[in-house]
């Protein structure tokens, strides 16, 4: 698959473990269905629902806990140009 900069960047392990794992996650979808690249999104959503998660999910989730707090953090950016909220839409890195 087709990666951005930071997406590399971000696979390469240079921005922490939990987005390295992040990007290999969406390598391995990607992969499956034959995508060619990434694309740009504008809202993230988390289901963190311990039953819905189920066991697996809560160690996956325990398991980014123990990394460090900056490694953790969902960085956002203002994306000035988007019509969608008057010019100022948050948007992922594409990451968690």
């Amino acid at each position: 698959m087709k990666l951005t900069e930071i997406e590399r960047e971000m696979h390469s392990d240079a921005m922490g473990e939990p987005r390295r794992m992040a990007v290999e996650h969406q390598l391995k979808v990607g992969r499956f269905f034959d995508a060619a690249d990434t694309v740009e999104i504008g809202h993230v959503h988390i289901m963190a629902d311990t039953e819905a998660l189920g066991e697996s999910g809560v160690r996956f989730l325990e398991e980014i806990a123990t990394f460090p707090e900056d490694d953790r953090k969902v960085r956002v950016t203002m994306n000035a140009s988007s019509p969608s909220s008057g010019g100022r839409t948050r948007r992922s890195v594409r990451s968690m």
